[in-house]
């Protein structure tokens, strides 16, 4: 079982990888290896717990291709789920040989990589839902797509276009065009700094500057706006002719289907967008990441799809140096000596919160007390600094070019991931500490956002932060039936199921979008380091930074840090514990508010404190187990399930919430809402008896509890 195994099709195939010293088995056909209930019996005892290639042909017609794709997923998910095997698929270039056989007679070299280097299973299969290649219209290769020419009467572009190809500068010259003629342009992106940024671009007003102009020509937005109650409300009946514009499409699009923030107003914005695509004369997508599942996406909100016009931009910058770090400590080494040689850095961090080690709060006190000289002289930028009319980031997405030069050390959240062009060349070194809460393509926009050729200097976490999204796993299909048999169970529980979009009358494909971007981040989470790798090998030369002789410091630095991160959380939880309980009013009024001083923030905070915990005894304490969010899900959990009675109701109001408005909502923010089919779970493996502090447990006691459980 050691021995991995390559399954062909065809005989000669098969010997022909066993001529080049690689066991193999051969299928009579693509779909001859698998029942409906499993593996043949025949092949299981030869692939059972083993290391499996699948290495069938590679047609060029269209019509074989997609048999030849369903047979193979079909294998490869029988032999993971029934015989456990660790499938993987080898690729080649159907160019050089259809089958194995060929690729081994014509070109040995390129077989062995293909036999050696296989693609995993799972990402194989969600790179085939991804996948352009059928769709693309022109290939250019080009370091600026300013000059490309769009056919004036093509409704439906799409860019695939790298970082630093000019593409948000494509569209500020088409969206000019458009506002000449009196066209109106909505612009939808996924962060407010980010679409401020892009109107300034644009040339076209932001949804809290709207004028009448505005109303009429467009304006930019995020898509958790979009939306009839939103100030200024969007209607998507009053823009028949428009042209649409998703810039960073794929986080846009997964914003828009999973955020948080979105979550309320979701289905009057899933419904707003629906309608403007189907009212717009152009669509424009635009993404150094885009795929096949946006366009689609699109597509299906309309009533009439469009044909894309596909254009995938080859070009690629010279690689640079990114020097990667095993530890965070390593990489802060790394920082202090480069501040110490006199070199102004741009630092990219996951985190903002007093208890992140190296969140911006953190790392600019950390650097504050190695270098007292810098004071006045390092930028944080992240979500409190940006929307704090007394800090000096306030406003900064606007003028980060004129801003950064002032400053030698820029310590940045997520709030610039994306979207911003950094290009005032003044930064000797771009730092990222990728710690797992970003997506895997987030890290890469990330890095990428000072357009300069400074050196990168990187380290990434094993695994994400994320506990996952649905019930974690990597293929679409698994999410979308679990999500299926969750929304069913919720509607026996709450006796009610009619409250959900019913996709398969409105085509539409929301929950299959949803799926499979998030199968995509599951799986970018659960290999966190290793996926990052992978995206920025696409771009750098990835290069070991560890300086062996620097270790003893790389200790102190950690305790260091670690100390500083629990004094200032420790600081922080005070800051809330002290500050004043607003009222009702008051409270509604500052939560609106975008410009928060630090005040303004700390009472906002304890009093969300005292409306979730129904108490005006807010201390240090209650604040520091609050800030793990899992604490609060775990204790809210333990009470639904010691007063299962109440569940219900509560559940109702999170349905009546989030429905209010359409009288539909979107099955996974439901799943993700109630807690009633979790505690029938808890309940029907009597998970309470374990409460009982004066029990004694053995193994004998816990027998036949555990057989009940392992059966279901």
């Amino acid at each position: 079982p050691v021995i991995p195994i390559i399954i062909t099709e065809g005989a000669k195939k098969a010997l022909a990888a066993i001529s080049q010293e690689h066991p193999a088995l051969s299928l009579f056909g693509v779909n001859c290896g698998v029942t409906d209930l499993g593996v043949k019996p025949e092949l299981l005892p030869y692939v059972e717990g083993r290391h499996v290639t699948i290495a069938f042909d590679r047609d060029e017609k269209d019509t074989t291709k997609f048999k030849v794709f369903k047979a193979t997923k079909k294998l490869g998910s029988k032999l993971t789920y029934h015989a456990k095997s660790k499938v993987f698929i080898a690729s080649w270039d159907g160019k050089l040989g259809k089958g194995l056989d060929d690729l081994i007679s014509k070109y040995p070299e390129e077989a062995e990589c293909a036999i050696k280097n296989p693609r995993d299973f799972i990402r194989w299969k969600l790179d085939s839902y991804c996948d352009l290649e059928s769709l693309i219209s022109l290939r250019v290769n080009t370091p600026n797509l300013t000059s490309l020419s769009v056919p004036k009467d093509e409704r439906f572009i799409c860019l695939k276009s790298g970082k630093m190809t000019y593409k948000t500068e494509l569209l500020a010259k088409l969206i000019s065009e458009a506002i000449t003629k009196g066209i109106p342009v909505l612009v939808f992106s996924h962060r407010e700094q980010l679409v401020k940024a892009l109107a300034k671009r644009f040339g076209l007003e932001y949804r809290t500057e709207l004028t009448e102009d505005g109303k009429i020509l467009g304006y930019c937005l995020c898509v958790d706006s979009a939306h009839p109650k939103a100030k200024p409300p969007l209607h998507g009946d009053g823009w028949e002719g428009c042209w649409v514009v998703f810039d960073e499409c794929e986080q846009v699009f997964w914003h828009l289907l999973n955020s948080s923030t979105c979550q309320t107003n979701r289905p009057a914005i899933l419904k707003t967008i629906t309608e403007i695509c189907n009212n717009a004369d152009k669509i424009f997508l635009a993404d150094a990441d885009l795929t096949r599942v946006s366009i689609d996406y699109v597509n299906s909100l309309r009533d009439e799809p469009l044909t894309p016009w596909l254009v995938v931009n080859d070009y690629k910058r010279p690689k640079r140096k990114c020097y990667i770090f095993e530890t965070k400590e390593e990489l802060f080494t790394k920082v202090k000596e480069c501040i110490s040689k006199g070199e102004d850095l741009l630092i990219h961090t996951g985190g903002q919160v007093e208890k992140s080690t190296y969140g911006t709060i953190n790392l600019e006190l950390l650097i504050l007390e190695a270098f007292p000289e810098l004071l006045g002289k390092i930028l944080r930028i992240d979500r409190e600094t940006v929307s704090d009319p007394t800090h000096p980031a306030f406003g900064c997405m606007e003028n980060l070019d004129q801003l950064l030069p002032n400053y030698r050390v820029a310590i940045a959240s997520p709030t610039i991931e994306t979207g911003v062009s950094i290009e005032c060349n003044h930064f000797d070194g771009v730092f990222c500490f990728a710690s797992g809460s970003q997506t895997v393509d987030a890290v890469g926009q990330t890095i990428e956002r000072d357009r300069s050729d400074a050196p990168r200097y990187l380290w990434a976490t094993d695994n994400g932060m994320w506990n996952g999204i649905g019930n974690k796993s990597s293929d679409p299909y698994s999410l979308l039936r679990n999500d299926k048999e969750n929304k069913k169970l919720l509607g026996k529980l709450l006796g009610v199921d009619d409250f959900y979009f019913h996709e398969e009358e409105k085509k539409t494909l929301h929950r299959h979008t949803w799926s499979v971007m998030a199968a995509r981040h599951n799986i970018g989470f659960k290999d966190y380091r290793s996926s990052v790798y992978a995206k920025l090998s696409e771009d750098f030369m990835l290069v070991d930074g560890t300086i062996e002789s620097l270790q003893d410091i790389v200790q102190e630095n950690k305790e260091a840090a670690k100390l500083s991160a629990k004094i200032n959380h420790q600081k922080k939880c005070k800051k809330v514990a002290n500050a004043v309980i607003l009222d009702d009013l008051e409270y509604e009024k500052i939560k609106k508010k975008r410009a928060k001083t630090e005040s303004e923030r700390l009472s906002e905070k304890k009093t969300s404190l005292s409306k979730r915990y129904l108490t005006d005894e807010i201390t240090p304490s209650l604040v520091d187990y609050d800030s793990d969010f899992a604490w609060y899900s775990k204790i809210r959990l333990h009470y639904f399930l010691m007063f299962p009675q109440y569940v219900k109701g509560r559940d109702m109001e999170a349905i009546k919430r989030l429905t209010k408005d359409t009288g539909f909502a979107f099955s996974p923010d439901i799943n993700k809402s109630c807690l009633s089919g979790k505690i029938q779970v808890l309940e029907k493996f009597d998970l309470i008896q374990f409460f009982d502090a004066e029990k004694e447990w053995s193994n004998n006691i816990l027998k036949e509890w555990h057989e009940n459980v392992i059966k279901w």
